[in-house]
């Protein structure tokens, strides 16, 4: 098998006048809160392999901040596992701020919340990868270094990287998901603590729409009744997340994009998967569909047909080569 040329890009920020290009480079994962919120020089390494993204990232000082529903605007939804390479890292989740070493990780949902904060040099890597593509994320779940397989993780991240240029994209495939289980094995695999009933009906949600999201039968009323709750109970549940309607509209936009992606689908026009995932307007889902992923569903179809690798979200691919 024909070994892959990874897609990557390497960029450093040196000084406040690039503040704002650092900006708009973090725009799709983070934003910074203030003009203090940064000390330079920063150093950003990305490299897309295997369907993940891998991202390294160094700097004097930095705080970013994740936002509640940041996909909504633009921004990724992918799970992710962050790893410390050096000095410390402060990770704020919705129950606490943990403290990061070096070889720690943690496991992140970046459909979800929360900041990271160092004051002192650190360097840590990013890996996302497609929810389709292996694995899930439990929010919070940290791996402390020597701890289970958690100094692997690290190690396994270094290996696949440094072998990225030599691999066949099946067998880059086959490390991602390797490294997404080792990450998702152990110690915290639970993630944050689940005692909150509103936390594990919104959950309860989000998985129920994901599987159902293509039933034009939907409707507040039906999916009250399949969580078990009145429909009062259901509207708090999902208000934090912009209502049931927005709920609702993001899993069928998330079943279209991996219908985009897939093989099965490849002919279809987007008329018809407009149709599939409940949209009886195909101008109507394409608008809907640009403003949720930043690309229209052709354009996202047709950059990963040209990234060369099945398993690539053409969101890495457009990032990396703009």
């Amino acid at each position: 098998m024909t070994a892959i040329l990874p897609l990557a890009r390497h960029e450093r920020f040196e000084a406040g006048d690039d503040r704002d290009r650092l900006r708009a480079r973090l725009r799709p994962l983070f934003t910074l809160p203030a003009a203090d919120a940064v000390r330079f020089p920063v150093a950003l390494d990305a490299v897309a392999v295997g369907g993940a993204l891998f991202l390294r990232l160094a700097a004097e000082g930095l705080r970013l901040v994740r936002e509640p529903m940041a996909e909504r605007r633009g921004g990724w939804d992918h799970p992710a596992i962050l790893i410390v390479r050096r000095g410390s890292l402060a990770v704020a989740l919705d129950r606490g701020t943990r403290t990061l070493l070096p070889n720690d990780h943690v496991r992140l949902d970046m459909s979800r919340g929360f900041d990271l904060s160092a004051t002192s040099p650190f360097e840590a890597s990013i890996v996302l990868w497609r929810r389709e593509l292996a694995g899930a994320s439990a929010h919070g779940a940290i791996g402390r270094a020597g701890e289970g397989p958690s100094d692997l993780v690290a190690y396994h991240a270094d290996h696949l990287l440094g072998e990225a240029g030599g691999l066949a994209p099946r067998e880059a495939q086959a490390a991602v998901r390797a490294l997404v289980h080792l990450a998702t094995a152990g110690p915290g695999a639970a993630g944050e603590p689940s005692t909150d009933a509103g936390r594990e009906r919104l959950l309860s949600l989000r998985r129920f729409l994901a599987s159902h999201s293509a039933r034009r039968d939907l409707n507040p009323e039906r999916l009250a009744e399949a969580l078990g709750v009145s429909r009062a109970v259901l509207y708090r549940t999902a208000a934090p997340e912009g209502g049931v309607a927005a709920m609702l509209q993001d899993a069928r936009l998330r079943h279209a994009a991996a219908l985009l992606l897939s093989e099965e689908a490849a002919a279809r026009r987007i008329g018809e998967i407009a149709e599939i995932v409940g949209y009886p307007s195909g101008a109507g889902f394409s608008r809907r569909f640009t403003d949720r992923f930043g690309l229209a569903p052709l354009a996202f179809r047709a950059l990963h047909r040209a990234s060369g690798e099945r398993d690539v979200d053409p969101r890495f691919t457009l990032w990396l080569s703009d």
